[in-house]
């Protein structure tokens, strides 16, 4: 394989009964529940929350061989030339929707302790995020504890936090100071916290899934603006399935209206954004040549390749081929950075010897 690749953007498949069967009765009728009609919807209920959404047709017939367990995923992911997998849940990024504390937290440690016995447990090449949900702060804190003792490196967050808890609030402080200390990473999936269609009129397909990092940048512009990342200067926030082009552009825009508007600007910063950034932020993409010409901008380690497997918009089985695409006339150590390098580091992953040595050059 010519690129040595770690995958910043991956996801498990969760048994689609998963919930029902573990949660306590008194919030069973509450579960995750994924409902395929005969027109080619589905409808996901969770809680109170209703989304209905039309399913490619395309999406079954493209479905790779390693979608329910590790050992065939081992296999697709060994032919693909990755090595290590950071899992974001499939089903289970709708749980952030819920608007029941108690449902959405015993949700989250039921994918938590399933994805840690059946892919953690099976090999250090898979890197799950705990799902942490944001509805109340001391329980997120209890639930990040609870990731780090069992040997989660990461957790995953939702983009969009509950009604009244905005990122730049303050809310969340005991949560960063927590994952600052136990030096657990902040992941934010696109697509979480509120339903990601906003557009069902003509070319709402491509408006959508433009849409889905909007809520990302404004995360990312909050936690900055807001001199939470100032303050905790040890803790890395990434942001995943969003491309990464967009990250200079915004490095750019805020620096702007810093220097423009600082007078007014409450807190004062001591760090202009992009030395935050370059610092603390990581963004993935999965073809994102952009990203590629703005790094003097944003930074070498703030840009990680994914896979996005085994969805529709991934690389699968097709990986090596699209970076060979997306790294035509890219220095080679910028490349095997981006590829994997930086994820090795930020997640403390082991590489094989001849990886890591490829990777050193």
């Amino acid at each position: 394989m010519q690129h040595v690749v770690n995958s910043g953007d991956s996801h498990v498949w969760e048994p689609s009964d998963l919930w029902v069967r573990h949660l306590p009765e008194r919030l069973r009728e509450g579960a995750l529940t994924v409902t395929p009609e005969d027109s080619g919807v589905e409808t996901i209920r969770i809680g109170q929350r209703t989304v209905r959404r039309e399913v490619p047709a395309m999406l079954e017939a493209t479905r790779p061989p390693g979608v329910y367990g590790p050992e065939p995923r081992l296999a697709d992911m060994d032919r693909e030339g990755v090595w290590a997998e950071l899992l974001f849940p499939t089903l289970g990024l709708w749980l952030y929707l819920a608007d029941d504390d108690d449902l959405v937290y015993a949700s989250a440690r039921i994918y938590n302790e399933w994805v840690r016995d059946t892919f953690m447990a099976r090999s250090p090449r898979f890197v799950p995020t705990a799902m942490v949900p944001l509805h109340d702060t001391a329980r997120a804190v209890e639930e990040s504890r609870w990731a780090a003792e069992n040997g989660f490196k990461a957790i995953g967050l939702p983009c969009q936090p509950p009604a009244g808890l905005a990122f730049n609030s303050g809310a969340q402080e005991p949560l960063w100071s927590f994952l600052e200390e136990a030096g657990l990473r902040a992941c934010f999936h696109v697509g979480t916290g509120a339903d990601p269609v906003v557009e069902r009129g003509p070319g709402g397909a491509v408006i959508n899934y433009l849409e889905t990092y909007a809520p990302v940048q404004r995360a990312l512009a909050a936690l900055i603006a807001s001199a939470t990342l100032e303050r905790h200067p040890d803790l890395h926030l990434v942001f995943v399935e969003c491309g990464a082009s967009w990250l200079a552009a915004l490095v750019e825009r805020m620096e702007e209206g810093y220097h423009q508007h600082q007078r007014f600007a409450r807190p004062q910063l001591s760090l202009l954004p992009g030395e935050i950034v370059r610092r603390q932020v990581h963004v993935t993409f999965q073809r994102d040549r952009a990203a590629l010409r703005s790094l003097d901008i944003t930074g070498v380690q703030a840009v990680m390749f994914g896979t996005d497997y085994p969805h529709l918009e991934g690389t699968w089985p097709r990986t090596q081929t699209i970076l060979d695409e997306v790294f035509a006339g890219v220095d080679p150590a910028v490349a095997a950075a981006v590829a994997g390098g930086t994820f090795a580091e930020l997640f403390d992953v082991e590489m094989p010897a001849a990886d890591k040595a490829a990777l050193a050059k």
